[in-house]
């Protein structure tokens, strides 16, 4: 994949028409690209401009001017933000794991060792800070603190991160779990296989009554709800991760924590992480020794980081922290991928 990084000066030049929007993410590129807006849908489809929209598929109005770009051969960019802290992905090939621009070999390259410095050091930040991508309920204690408070130490663990219902990588990418509640009920069944496991389960952060449909898992002796910690402090801790699709998931390689993955995920990968279809395979895969491939998932996170994501800084709403809404996005570099299928 050949991807271009806009140096400011020439930001400008790189232009795009959306539709009206409110959206702070697709506003904020006014400042770093020639962005027009109309209200017109007639006129956008017109328009010789590549089009860009937030989640275009999403609301009927963009998703007929994204689907009118990709029948006539239009360039057409779907933006989205990252699953990793402060990103932005504006993708030509579509959603995640629809998109190509995620296929391997657009990202399994040899790196430099300056390239391996780089992204060394980014995985060093990430571990570090308590930067997250959804707002959480504490800031981390620190793995052996976390471990002491809830008598960790020596159990052989597995971090569930559990999403929101109606996601749309939940609706539409579950595959053979089919939805939230199933895989809640799927973890319980788990546990009882594995009772020399213990399970952190944590609600998405921004779920409405997050804890309504998690108290019967606590009832498992081996399960354990932990709403109330940040996710970096699981990950610490985690022999292992179990997930649909979770971007933290995604995130698990800078652990290089073993994910099970049991829907589709645009960063499931050979030698990457495990692709679980049965409940009997979870299993399997929980007392499985499987090690991370620390050459590739380095090379994944590096194309994320430095090739596929923009970066940005996010304000956020502080009237409700539950919604994690951004109010403005300051770009501080673009990148644009040209997707290679």
């Amino acid at each position: 994949m050949f991807l271009k990084s806009l140096i400011r000066k020439k930001e400008k030049d790189h232009k795009f028409i959306t539709h009206l929007s409110s959206n702070p993410f697709i506003y904020g590129l006014k400042s770093v690209v020639d962005l027009q807006i109309s209200h017109n849908l007639d006129f956008i489809k017109k328009s010789n401009k590549p089009y860009i929209a937030w989640h275009p598929t999403k609301k009927s109005f963009s998703n007929a001017i994204w689907e009118h770009c990709i029948k006539v051969g239009r360039p057409a960019y779907f933006a989205e933000r990252g699953a990793l802290p402060n990103t932005v992905v504006i993708d030509p090939g579509g959603f995640l794991s629809d998109s190509p621009s995620y296929f391997e070999h657009n990202w399994n390259n040899p790196l430099s060792d300056s390239q391996k410095n780089i992204i060394d050091e980014y995985v060093d930040t990430l571990k570090g800070k308590d930067e997250s991508l959804e707002f959480q309920e504490s800031n981390r204690m620190g793995s052996d603190s976390f471990s002491e408070k809830l008598a960790l130490n020596g159990k052989h663990v597995v971090f569930v991160p559990l999403q929101l219902a109606n996601d749309t990588v939940i609706q539409r990418w579950c595959d053979w779990v089919k939805d939230l509640k199933s895989f809640q009920d799927i973890v319980e069944q788990v546990a009882v296989y594995c009772p020399d496991v213990v399970f952190l389960v944590k609600n998405h952060p921004i779920a409405r009554n997050p804890k309504s449909s998690t108290p019967l898992m606590s009832a498992n002796r081996n399960i354990f709800v932990v709403d109330e910690f940040h996710y970096k402090d699981c990950l610490d801790v985690a022999d292992k991760v179990l997930t649909i699709n979770s971007g933290v998931g995604l995130q698990a390689m800078a652990w290089s924590v073993p994910t099970i993955v049991t829907g589709r995920a645009f960063y499931n990968f050979e030698k990457i992480n495990q692709r679980a279809t049965s409940i009997d395979d979870i299993v399997g895969m929980i007392k499985d020794d499987f090690a991370v491939s620390h050459e590739r998932s380095r090379r994944f996170l590096y194309f994320l980081k430095f090739k596929m994501y923009s970066d940005c800084i996010q304000y956020k709403s502080k009237k409700n922290r539950y919604r994690n809404a951004t109010t403005r996005c300051k770009y501080l570099n673009i990148r644009i991928p040209e997707c290679n299928k």
